[in-house]
């Protein structure tokens, strides 16, 4: 009777030399500590940074005039041909 190592069902089909899937995700896994502190303090950094920086508003406005001479219409055509 053969018997096959735990690998062998896992084994990709890229060859012999080829690191099989879960030997990539075991590895990846390993530092358990660092894969749940590291973006839970990242996340606490970024609530902190929002919290102190607070919001900031911008408004801007504009008024145009509106006449029905046809004379006011001149000085706005003179600006455009640079007069």
């Amino acid at each position: 009777m053969r018997r096959y190592s735990h690998d062998h069902r896992f084994r990709s089909f890229a060859g012999p030399d080829s690191v099989s899937l879960l030997v990539f995700v075991n590895a990846m896994l390993r530092p358990r500590r660092l894969l749940v502190l590291l973006p839970t303090v990242l996340v606490a950094l970024m609530i902190i940074v929002i919290l102190v920086k607070g919001r900031r508003y911008t408004v801007e406005g504009g008024f145009i005039s509106v006449q029905d001479s046809p004379l006011s219409n001149l000085p706005g055509l003179a600006a455009q041909f640079g007069g």
